[in-house]
């Protein structure tokens, strides 16, 4: 078999395997839409949905709402369809995701898109299994990358705003236009665009909900009592940020001291964040788009709070530099950031009802992140290179 017919087929085993997945656990599917929904139905009591004690009837769990209060009216729309209708929606985000994208591409990477989009790192997966909103974030992460194509930065300074509206994480991406080769004074106006753009829709959910504003700060911050909160996660398949990955491999080896781990995770953070830089300086003039997808994938891997849904971010940037290889390469990278992750994944069930044995238990909980690094090990080294 080519290569080329390797690579569609690849493609079309792992889009089958992913939407058998989702189909295969939709029953039980779908918390933190129920957590929106609950949120809508309790602000619409006159409850707090910021406080889970007066959230917990309408959601039926005991997770946290932590979105801006305008939020709410997006998710009123988005729970019209009901407690399932979130499968209708997350399609439609899916197909404008691929459209954005492949409308201007080849035939080829046309099919590497969908591929990656319906099957990289499983995010796809996550996001329908929990109900997460990260589809819905890819859609103007999306139109992103349309203008960074394009060369229309204050357009990507835009929509990077608008993809941050509901967990702020990708204002740290807006960092990367240091790189970018203009004068300081345009790229501080696009540091201006993408403030004050943010800025406008922290506005209005203040405007559309001032009783809130001060709940959902607190929420943030993790300050509404001993209420769920992101900030106080443990690490694990469903938390699988590198710090608690690197905790976690410690103990492997028997070392369990929070200071040692705070430590290596600090110097891998800054290894990471220097390699990043030095990348940026030598491709910088080359081809902004994949320096800006290197670092989206650097400031990914070193957040101190990661989801597996979370990885939508990671998509683009893997597309970005997979599509510039040639056949062989690419089937490399969609075994790495497709097939290997589902494959993690599938492991307890493999081995049932067999426990884990410690490192596969590691590997299992960490699989998307060791693969987000080896993802960013390869476009640091190879960047612009051909496979």
């Amino acid at each position: 078999m080519t290569w080329r017919k390797a690579f569609y087929a690849l493609v079309l085993l792992l889009i089958a395997l992913n939407v058998l997945l989702v189909g295969l656990f939709s029953a039980t599917a779908g918390w933190d839409f129920a957590v929106y929904c609950g949120a809508v139905q309790a602000a619409d009591a006159g409850h707090n949905p910021y406080l889970v004690a007066e959230l917990r009837p309408y959601s039926g769990n005991n997770l946290s709402f932590v979105y801006p209060p305008s939020s709410l009216w997006l998710f009123k729309l988005l729970c019209l369809l009901g407690p399932r209708g979130y499968y209708f929606w997350w399609i439609a985000a899916l197909l404008l995701s691929y459209l954005l994208i492949a409308a201007p591409a080849s035939p080829a990477d046309r099919w590497l898109w969908g591929g990656l989009l319906l099957s990289g790192f499983i995010t796809t997966y996550y996001n329908f299994f929990t109900g997460n909103i990260g589809l819905l974030e890819l859609i103007p992460f999306a139109l992103l990358y349309r203008s960074l194509r394009r060369r229309r930065d204050e357009s990507s300074a835009l929509w990077l705003a608008v993809s941050a509206y509901f967990k702020g994480v990708p204002l740290l991406f807006g960092t990367l236009y240091a790189f970018l080769r203009r004068p300081w004074r345009e790229r501080l106006r696009l540091w201006g665009v993408l403030g004050g753009s943010f800025a406008l829709l922290l506005a209005l959910s203040y405007v559309s909900y001032p009783a809130l504003w001060g709940s959902y700060l607190q929420s943030l911050s993790g300050s509404l009592g001993t209420q769920h909160s992101p900030w106080r996660d443990i690490g694990g398949v469903t938390k699988p940020a590198l710090p608690f990955l690197v905790a976690d491999a410690l103990r492997l080896v028997g070392i369990t001291c929070p200071r040692q781990a705070l430590i290596v995770y600090l110097a891998l953070a800054l290894w990471i964040v220097s390699e990043g830089i030095a990348f940026a300086r030598r491709r910088t003039a080359q081809d902004f788009e994949l320096t800006f997808s290197a670092g989206v994938l650097g400031l990914l891997l070193i957040l101190p709070i990661l989801r597996p849904y979370s990885f939508t971010f990671a998509l683009l940037p893997v597309y970005t530099l997979s599509r510039r290889y040639g056949m062989r390469g690419r089937v490399l990278m969609l075994g790495l950031v497709s097939l290997l992750p589902l494959l993690l994944y599938l492991l307890p069930f493999a081995l049932y009802p067999r426990a884990l044995p410690p490192l596969l238990g590691f590997l299992w909980s960490y699989g998307q992140t060791l693969i987000l690094a080896a993802v960013y090990w390869v476009m640091l080294r190879q960047g612009n290179s051909s496979v």
